[in-house]
């Protein structure tokens, strides 16, 4: 009867051992669902902030190229206006230059011209 006491009570601790690293194994996978679940929630909104931004982008190259298109009917209605702008361009061209200028010949000049008018 005693063997019999024994063995019931190791079969119990037995049990008890197995259901206790099931229940473990039962929280790691509820804890890894749970991750996923986040993880695909976090995907979808990125997704979906991803296709908000693409659909923002192609609707500003889509107005983009329809501007292009505006200037260049204007260009074909009014050649006379945008020919006396290109023959501006040599002015242009000098402002330009006069901007890539270097500091120290732009304060050389400076100085140089300061100088005459004292002397003068």
């Amino acid at each position: 009867m005693q063997k019999l006491q024994e063995k019931k009570q190791a079969m119990e601790i037995e049990h008890a051992k197995r259901y206790s690293t099931l229940e473990t194994e039962m929280q790691k996978v509820k804890s890894d669902h749970s991750s996923f679940v986040k993880d695909m929630e976090n995907s979808r909104s990125a997704k979906v902030e991803a296709n908000k931004r693409a659909d923002e982008t192609e609707d500003h190259a889509l107005k983009t190229e329809e501007r292009l298109k505006e200037v260049d009917n204007e260009v074909e209605r009014r050649p006379e206006y945008f020919e006396t702008m290109s023959m501006d361009a040599p002015e242009v061209a000098d402002e330009t230059t006069a901007r890539e200028t270097p500091v120290e010949e732009v304060v050389e000049g400076e100085v140089d011209a300061v100088d005459k008018e004292a002397i003068v």
